[in-house]
């Protein structure tokens, strides 16, 4: 849960389920920030909003890009938190991130890309000229 401060501020939490905790193969997502306990557990990295773990399932910071792109948003819009939910899942670790509880919807599969035409597009949006029905959106 990432939760916006009127100062501009993001301050996160993370909580497991009950049911996830008590399910005797839980594992924790991150032992050292993110151990097995209830309750809700602070970032403590006010500026990002996420725990690292979660992070880690965004884009490098060229797919960021592209995802800014992609949605029209703008440099405060494009946190981690924001970021998460646009992922719909195609992230690493294809996990899903969602603003509020809602149903898992099914992953649209994707026709295969062409090498080449993908190396195309790459280039064209470094020269911003990557068009809406390109392979990489």
């Amino acid at each position: 849960m990432a939760v916006y401060r009127d100062n501009g501020a993001i301050d996160g939490q993370f909580r497991y389920l009950s049911s996830y905790l008590d399910h005797p193969e839980a594992f924790p997502l991150d032992p050292v920030n993110l151990p097995l306990v209830p309750g809700p557990q602070d970032v403590g990295r006010p500026q990002a909003g996420v725990h690292g773990v979660f992070e880690d399932a965004l884009p490098d910071d060229w797919g960021r890009r592209m995802l800014c792109r992609q949605y029209g948003l703008s440099d405060h819009q494009a946190r981690p938190p924001h970021l998460l939910s646009l992922m719909r899942g195609g992230g690493m670790g294809a996990l899903l991130f969602a603003r509020e509880h809602c149903p898992v919807q099914e992953t649209v599969e994707r026709p295969p890309m062409v090498l080449q035409d993908v190396a195309r597009a790459a280039l064209d949006f470094e020269k911003g000229e990557l068009k809406d029905n390109d392979p990489l959106l």
